[in-house]
């Protein structure tokens, strides 16, 4: 089962009012064994500008609460917020833990925050990188195959 993360989904038109209706980050996760998996991510949403959030990474905490034994739809609850807000999604990749703060609202709530093209510096950032948990590893599952698919190539001269 999937779940979209991303503000459109949970917003309805898009537009760009601050504080207020509920707003997600732009991520789809999946579930994958007992793991909840970045599917992939909303191009211009807040997750996807962080260049922090990959495709295959786990979810493992929202604002330091660990979420490792919740559902979707109960992550999803902890996620969506109202549009403006930041949340601090913590993910496991490849055994590191790290944290990133999310700004939650739609690719075009983003760009009007940040500037269509914001530098590295404007973006949501990893606010710290956790040390691995002690006896806490990845369940066993199906890894995700699945990336982000790379621009289209400009238009011929």
């Amino acid at each position: 089962r999937r779940v979209n993360m991303s503000a459109r989904a949970m917003s309805g038109s898009g537009s760009s009012k601050p504080m207020g209706k509920p707003a997600g980050v732009g991520i789809y996760f999946q579930e994958s064994g007992s793991d909840i998996v970045v599917n992939h991510l909303i191009r211009g949403g807040s997750a996807e500008r962080s260049g922090k959030v990959q495709a295959g990474d786990v979810i493992v905490s929202i604002d330091d609460k660990d979420v490792r034994a919740k559902g979707v739809s109960e992550m999803r609850n902890f996620i969506v917020g109202p549009e403006g807000s930041t949340v601090n999604l913590g993910f496991n990749r490849n055994g590191q833990e790290f944290i990133v703060a999310l700004l939650r609202g739609s690719p075009e709530y983003i760009s009007s925050v940040m500037g269509p093209s914001a530098a590295a510096t404007k973006s949501p950032m990893v606010i710290h990188q956790a040390s691995p948990r002690m006896g806490m590893s990845k369940s066993p599952g199906r890894q995700m195959q699945r990336s982000i698919p790379p621009p289209p190539p400009p238009p011929p001269p």
